[in-house]
């Protein structure tokens, strides 16, 4: 699995994270085990070494952590990666003196992932916004004496740009732009020509 699937930079990196975190359809069993790969792949490891994980429940808890940290960024609240495990103390047979246990205890899966996700929410979590333009219409007809249904909004979460940045798309700017009420142009009165 290579890492353009996730992105070269850390901004695409984070807008992978935001769009599999916030993804609608259905994950079928081929989109867990990608799902798996890449996210080993988002906390710098190698993929093969994520193959334990076949749990779906793990990656729900996963994807529920990455939205808690996003929407944490996105209203403003502190960012709080996870620990790790606490260190070990073995009593060396040689010496009779208590060493750490060499171990890596940030090599734990998800606590590698979720702190590249607090990571990258440091540097761009700012830029993060909820999409406050007008839903899209739904398709089909509508009756002739249908009332008109006030429109939601379309709250997908997004890495903005620059900070003015307020919609998701182009096209949600287009829907916000026109509903947005046309201000009236005051008359400008011609001068006459002589």
């Amino acid at each position: 699995m290579k890492a353009e699937r996730i992105g070269t930079t850390p901004r695409e990196q984070l807008k992978w994270a935001i769009a599999e975190t916030y993804r609608t359809t259905p994950r079928t069993e081929g989109d867990l085990w990608n799902l798996i790969r890449e996210a080993e792949l988002f906390a710098g490891g190698n993929p093969s070494s994520a193959a334990y994980i076949e749990s779906d429940r793990y990656i729900e808890t996963m994807l529920d952590a990455f939205r808690s940290l996003i929407e944490s960024a996105v209203h403003g609240r502190e960012l709080v990666g996870r620990q790790p495990r606490a260190p070990r103390y073995i009593r060396d047979a040689a010496t009779g003196l208590y060493k750490v246990d060499d171990q890596k205890h940030l090599d734990v899966f998800e606590t590698r992932v979720i702190n590249r996700l607090t990571e990258l929410l440091f540097r761009y979590g700012h830029l993060i916004k909820i999409c406050q333009a007008p839903e899209k219409i739904k398709p089909g007809r509508k009756a002739k004496n249908a009332e008109e249904k006030p429109r939601g909004i379309c709250e997908n979460r997004f890495l903005a740009i620059k900070k003015t940045q307020l919609y998701c798309s182009p096209a949600c700017l287009d829907r916000a732009l026109k509903n947005k009420p046309e201000k009236k142009q005051p008359k400008v009165k011609k001068k006459k020509k002589r």
